[in-house]
C-alpha cells in the first residue's frame, strides 16, 4: 500500500449499497489493509457488524440514532442540518 487512503461512498434508492462495500472492505482486509466504516442509518447490531467486529484492522462508526431520515426528524432538526451543523459521531 502506499501510504494513502481512499473514501468509497455507495448511496441511491436500490439495493446492493451495503453488499458493495462489505465485499470491498473485506478485499482490502484479506490484503492487510486498514478499513474504516461508517454507516449511516444503520444500526449498530446489524449482521454484517457483529461479524466486523470480529476481524483485526477495521475501525466501525455508529452513526445511530444521530442520523435520521427526513421523515423521522422534527422541523427545528431539519432546519438546524440545512443550515449545515456537523454531526458528531461516537468514536469507537
Amino acid at each position: 500500500m502506499n501510504g494513502y487512503g481512499l473514501i468509497h461512498v455507495y448511496c441511491g434508492n436500490d439495493k446492493g449499497k451495503t453488499t458493495a462495500a462489505m465485499g470491498l472492505a473485506l478485499r482490502c482486509l484479506g490484503q492487510e489493509g486498514c478499513v474504516m466504516i461508517l454507516q449511516f442509518l444503520k444500526r449498530d447490531d446489524s449482521g454484517e457488524r457483529f461479524v466486523l467486529k470480529k476481524l483485526n484492522n477495521i475501525t466501525l462508526w455508529e452513526s445511530y440514532p444521530e442520523v435520521k431520515f427526513t421523515f423521522h426528524m422534527t422541523k427545528s432538526e431539519k432546519n438546524v442540518r440545512q443550515i449545515g451543523t456537523p454531526l458528531h459521531f461516537k468514536k469507537p
